[in-house]
């Protein structure tokens, strides 16, 4: 799995927005057949960070709270949509 942290800065109105990208690769059988990619929007967090409202120690357990919900309801939508 490769996790990133990005800005976005065309996004959000023009104001741009941070989002954290995680991919994993799926294989079927051994064989490579694609990749899960999810992104999550930081920005609210980043910016109550920046601004001392909410610790890091706080943003970091956010983002390890978010990540299986976001990781099932991503598989759960490609398995009922199945690419073709």
């Amino acid at each position: 799995m490769d996790e990133r942290e990005v800005f976005c800065p065309h996004t959000s109105g023009g104001e741009g927005a941070y989002h954290n990208v995680r991919g994993v690769p799926l294989e079927l059988d051994g064989d490579g057949c694609g990749a899960v990619f999810i992104s999550e929007d930081l920005t609210e967090l980043k910016r109550a960070s920046e601004n001392g409202r909410i610790s890091l120690k706080h943003l970091i357990q956010a983002e390890k709270l978010a990540f299986p919900g976001t990781l099932v309801a991503g598989l759960a939508h490609d398995i009922n949509n199945p690419i073709s």
